[in-house]
């Protein structure tokens, strides 16, 4: 959806260069002072020589396992004695280039009761994480290496609840596919195991991906962001951020979704139910690419550049341009046989014809003598004719729009 009903472009709309927002270009380090601090103490599943053996005290392996987790609860709370490990917002990337996601994860070195972290995580705009591969845990406990909660707890309501294995569940509510439940040594019993009662919560292993069932206690904590308010494929804290987006209040939610307004720069639909063709439109930065490198970007993003075939059409992109004016899909075909300077042979780049238009007074003209050959459109959504080169363009078009329509299983519904 592109533009509307256009007017005379004033002179200094056509001149004015409009300044670009920034993104940032780099993620926060993460706190190399947790690995230094937790390196001073031992870890659970590390070895222990300077402990008495749990037969040498006469422990049972339900009291060994209780003493176990009490000195690394000491190790824990002794190495946040030692100095400010602030470490609260080192999130990372699972980059979807790198095989990811495109979720982020934090780690939580101060610890928390899992009922004291799940609603804390919600409370920034994620979930305590969720599982799904050996990968994904990769990513979590590179992080930090102590033992950490998961989203994952016993549901004793559920039908399928019975001790040590059943009900367990996702915070999201998501399968539990995978798992990865510690396979214990010297005795104890694997993992899930209810050992001594009540172990309804799930953690991970301290320098390890397994998973133990325990009861609540004060643990570190892990966090998975993963929530796309304005359904635009991207995950909200990243483009946070990026400053794509901003979060006055620091929660970790996009304000423009807080306030129900549209955010910027993020796919919209143009409904059927409100008389539209169901396409998802959406305004990209143009990043000084050529018409023609920005043709194959849409088309490499599953979309194409737009193409405005009715006023109501126009209205939509209008709305979506935001105020500046966007590349769309009109080019002019050399090669048609209706080609002539300045007006002939003007096509979309989906092929389709250029029946409906709404070209700008005098447009176009190819008023440089250039070969302007592509097609931009004002605020006011009237087309102009423009040079296919960046440098050749007299006045400014910061951003592009791209359409999305394809159903690659002919379902009706736009894939996108």
């Amino acid at each position: 959806m592109l533009r509307a009903v256009r007017g005379q472009v004033p002179a200094a709309q056509a001149t004015t260069p409009r300044a670009r927002p920034t993104h940032a270009t780099s993620v926060l380090a993460l706190a190399l002072a947790i690995s230094s601090a937790l390196a001073i103490f031992p870890h659970s599943d590390a070895p222990h020589a300077w402990l008495l053996s749990p037969a040498a005290l006469g422990l049972t392996q339900h009291e060994e396992e209780f003493r176990m987790r009490n000195l690394q609860n000491l190790a824990v709370v002794s190495s946040l004695a030692i100095g400010s490990l602030a470490a609260a917002q080192n999130a990372v990337e699972w980059r979807v280039a790198d095989g990811g996601n495109g979720h982020w994860y934090a780690y939580f070195a101060t610890p928390k009761l899992w009922r004291e972290a799940e609603p804390y995580a919600e409370s920034l705009g994620g979930h305590l994480v969720t599982i799904g591969s050996v990968a994904e845990a990769n990513i979590v406990r590179a992080l930090g290496s102590d033992t950490c909660w998961i989203g994952l707890f016993q549901d004793h309501a559920d039908p399928s609840f019975v001790e040590p294995a059943g009900g367990w569940k996702w915070v999201t509510g998501e399968p539990l596919e995978f798992t990865n439940w510690r396979v214990n040594m010297n005795g104890q019993p694997n993992e899930p195991n209810n050992l001594g009662g009540g172990e309804d919560w799930a953690h991970l292993d301290a320098n390890a991906v397994t998973w133990n069932d325990i009861p609540d206690g004060p643990y570190p904590f892990a966090v998975e962001y993963d929530a796309d308010c304005n359904n635009d494929g991207l995950v909200d804290y990243g483009q946070i951020l990026d400053g794509t987006f901003t979060d006055s209040n620091h929660n970790n939610i996009p304000d423009c979704c807080e306030q129900g307004t549209s955010c910027p720069d993020s796919a919209v639909q143009w409904r059927v139910a409100d008389g539209g063709n169901g396409h998802w439109y959406q305004r990209i930065d143009r990043n000084d690419q050529s018409w023609t490198a920005l043709r194959a970007l849409c088309e490499a993003r599953g979309g194409h550049l737009v193409s405005i075939t009715s006023a109501a059409e126009s209205s939509m992109a209008v709305a979506v341009m935001a105020g500046q004016s966007c590349i769309i899909g009109g080019f002019q075909d050399r090669k048609a046989s209706n080609y002539v300077e300045p007006a002939g042979g003007w096509r979309w780049c989906t092929n389709e014809p250029i029946g409906w238009s709404n070209w700008n007074q005098a447009e176009p003209n190819d008023a440089t003598g250039l070969g302007e050959d592509i097609m931009a459109a004002y605020p006011s959504g009237l087309w102009v004719d423009l040079s296919n080169l960046p440098g050749d363009v007299g006045w400014p078009v910061s951003f592009a729009i791209i359409e999305y329509e394809a159903d690659c299983n002919n379902d009706g519904i736009v894939d996108y």
